[in-house]
């Protein structure tokens, strides 16, 4: 996978033009000073090819931290 991104809500961009080789794992941090609770959406996209098709696909996922 090419061209990946990750963006968060209330971070905005996290990471850009990440590349994964098939099975590949990458971890990828971003730190934050929380004042009260908050629930962040995170969306992750990238481009890979099937057949010379160029293909594009998106992941989301969401986390609340709460603070006390």
């Amino acid at each position: 996978m090419i061209d990946i991104e990750l963006t968060d809500d209330k971070l905005g961009i996290i990471a850009t033009q990440i590349s994964l080789a098939k099975g590949e794992v990458k971890k990828i941090t971003r730190t934050a000073t929380l004042n009260e609770t908050v629930t962040s959406f995170a969306e992750v996209s990238g481009t890979y090819y099937k057949a010379d098709v160029r293909k594009v696909t998106k992941a989301y996922d969401c986390v609340t931290v709460k603070v006390r």
